[in-house]
């Protein structure tokens, strides 16, 4: 195959906007093979999420028993150019077998006709009912450099997995990344612009490079407790993110090893040639030392910082839910420095 493309290997069907679909009424071919395989009662008590065009409902497999969850989609509000980018996340996520990615059990179609003017699709993928990682590393009274570099193995492997088949996620984020139940933190799944990279603010040509600097990201906060990148105004912070400048604020890093700052430095390169690929990070120093050189220290401070960053995004989250609903019924690089 060609070089990485900018294929999206989204695996978080959970949206976060619409109005819920408390009946089927016109059954069209799709409807009906789902409604043959799956039992789904389409009640509001079923709902898991919802999102503009969609809304996910908890559902049976009739022959194996297994709860599953049915994203049911209302094609008839789609442009044709969405319909197209869904039918491509479909096809990635059937491509995509691997124990930390969201396993899709179905799709279910619906053709518009006459007698089918509001035709539907259907996702039906495993449930996830861990919640969302950062709200499970917020509840720890121990944290250490060993536990965030377990959840970065995992996201390494999986994007080691996806690039490999040339398909970039372009999406990773707190939000996206789920536990399969309640009682393992790291039965991980895959599925906010502090997380974007900066060739894509410069509409400049991507590929998966782009999910190596979301893991650099990823790692920062993981292991500081704040983004690298921060400013209330949004042009202030991609001028930061364009010039790649961030600094590790003594009070919060001093106790973090000089390998996890290095492994971040090379991945936070706004120079997609020179940061590191999935491959290279997962064999980077940090990766493969000793547990014990990681698990004895205590990042207390971090473990702070990451609580009150974890409520300022569900805050966040929360109002751009209420203005969605709303809606539908040379580069002068300022100094780097840690949110208040």
């Amino acid at each position: 195959m060609g070089p990485c493309n900018s294929r999206s290997g989204r695996v978080n069907i959970y949206s976060e906007q619409s109005t819920p679909i408390t009946e089927i009424s016109q059954h069209g071919p799709g409807t009906v093979a789902f409604l043959e395989r799956y039992e789904c009662s389409f009640t509001p008590t079923e709902i898991l999420g919802s999102g503009a065009y969609s809304t996910v409902y908890k559902c049976v497999d009739k022959e194996s028993r297994e709860e599953c969850a049915a994203k049911v989609i209302q094609l008839k509000k789609m442009a044709e150019d969405e319909v197209d980018a869904l039918h491509i996340e479909v096809g990635i996520l059937e491509e995509i077998k691997h124990p930390n990615v969201l396993t899709i059990h179905g799709f279910f179609e619906d053709i518009a006709t006459t007698n089918n003017p509001s035709p539907k699709a259907y996702i039906v993928t495993e449930i996830l009912r861990g919640g969302e990682l950062f709200d499970r590393i917020v509840e720890r009274t121990y944290y250490s450099e060993y536990e965030a570099r377990k959840v970065i193995q995992i996201l390494l492997d999986v994007m080691c997995h996806l690039h490999a088949k040339n398909i970039a996620h372009r999406d990773l984020k707190p939000e996206n990344l789920l536990l399969k139940s309640m009682k393992d933190d790291h039965e991980l799944k895959c599925g906010t612009p502090n997380y974007v990279a900066p060739e894509i603010l410069e509409n400049r040509q991507y590929g998966c490079a782009v999910d190596m600097w979301s893991v650099g990201v990823l790692t920062f906060v993981l292991l500081g407790g704040y983004p690298p990148f921060h400013d209330d105004n949004e042009a202030k912070l991609f001028e930061r993110i364009k010039c790649a400048q961030f600094n590790f604020d003594p009070q919060y890093w001093d106790v973090v090893s000089a390998d996890a700052k290095d492994f971040i430095r090379k991945l936070l390169n706004n120079n997609p040639g020179v940061r590191l690929t999935a491959e290279q990070a997962i064999l980077h120093p940090w990766l493969v030392k000793g547990d014990h050189e990681l698990i004895t220290v205590h990042l207390e401070k971090t473990m702070r910082q990451l609580r009150n960053f974890n409520g300022k995004r569900k805050f966040k989250a929360a109002a751009r839910m209420v203005l969605t609903t709303r809606k539908f019924s040379s580069v002068r690089c300022p100094a780097a420095r840690p949110p208040s």
